[in-house]
């Protein structure tokens, strides 16, 4: 079953899933290997354009896990 996980930071968004969503327009993808959350938090502060950031992953639950306990989480509805 096809997982998704959407992470906001100001009026930019971080898209974590198995595929690629066919919805989702500016997308800036991201290498898991290589992310760094307080880095793409900097970044969105400072870039006032919203941009979807995209990472994909075969188990995108187990990565946010990870990135969850990097994390204060706040529940939205």
């Amino acid at each position: 079953m096809a997982q998704i996980y959407k992470i906001y930071m100001n009026q930019s968004a971080l898209v974590i899933a198995d595929f690629v969503p066919q919805s989702a327009t500016n997308i800036q993808s991201i290498d898991h290997q290589y992310f760094d959350l307080e880095k793409l938090f900097k970044q969105t502060k400072e870039n006032k354009i919203p941009i979807t950031y995209f990472i994909l992953i075969k188990k995108p639950t187990d990565f946010f896990d990870l990135i969850k306990k990097q994390i204060k989480l706040i529940k939205a509805a």
